[in-house]
Parts: structure tokens; C-alpha cells; sequence
């Protein structure tokens, strides 16, 4: 999601609420339009993958 872009922000809870009801496993990232570096954003993805890897 971009930061302070209100449509994308006001979108995401009806979003959530229908991956929720789905049992979609769903991740929130921020992005700036003027972001260099995505080493962050690339961390965030693979633990979030790597946590539907495990199971208990």
C-alpha cells in the first residue's frame, strides 16, 4: 500500500475483513513512491512465506 494514499487506506479494512472470511492469509506493506531500498520490504515477504511453510 502507498503511504498517505487515502483511497488505498480506506479500502484496506473492507479487503482484510474478505481475505479474513476467505481464510487468505494476507501481509500489509507500506511503500513510499520514493523508496530506494526495498532489502525491508523483501525480509517482510519471505518471513511472511516462510510462515505458511510451517505448520504445528
Amino acid at each position: 500500500m502507498m503511504k498517505f494514499c487515502d483511497p488505498e487506506e480506506f479500502d484496506y479494512p473492507i479487503y482484510y475483513m474478505q481475505f479474513e472470511e476467505a481464510g487468505v492469509k494476507s501481509l500489509y506493506l507500506e511503500i513510499d513512491m520514493e523508496a530506494t531500498s526495498f532489502e525491508q520490504i523483501k525480509t517482510r515477504v519471505q518471513s511472511f512465506a516462510e510462515m505458511g511453510l510451517v505448520t504445528n
